[in-house]
């Protein structure tokens, strides 16, 4: 939307977000991959153990202000789908 998230969208959004990172963090996979990337970039434990009070900062104004950042028209596809003519 023009005007950015409305309070029911962001705190949808957040859900998901924060049920996904949860789910992640139950597998040891995601423990490999993100110790190992924290290690190689010289970043702490604290990165992802923040991880939820980062996610439950963001408002709907910043959230609009990194749309209108990177969604541009410019960027903008359209795809028709159309049956194949015979």
């Amino acid at each position: 939307a023009a005007t950015g998230p409305s309070a029911s969208e962001l705190e949808t959004a957040r859900k998901l977000l924060l049920r996904i990172a949860k789910e992640e963090r139950e597998t040891s996979a995601f423990w490999a991959s993100t110790l190992s990337s924290l290690n190689f970039r010289g970043r702490s434990l604290g990165d992802i153990t923040n991880e939820e009070t980062r996610l439950r900062s963001y408002t709907a104004a910043e959230v609009t202000a990194v749309a209108n950042q990177y969604v541009t028209p410019e960027q903008r596809r359209e795809i028709v789908v159309a049956p194949a003519t015979r």
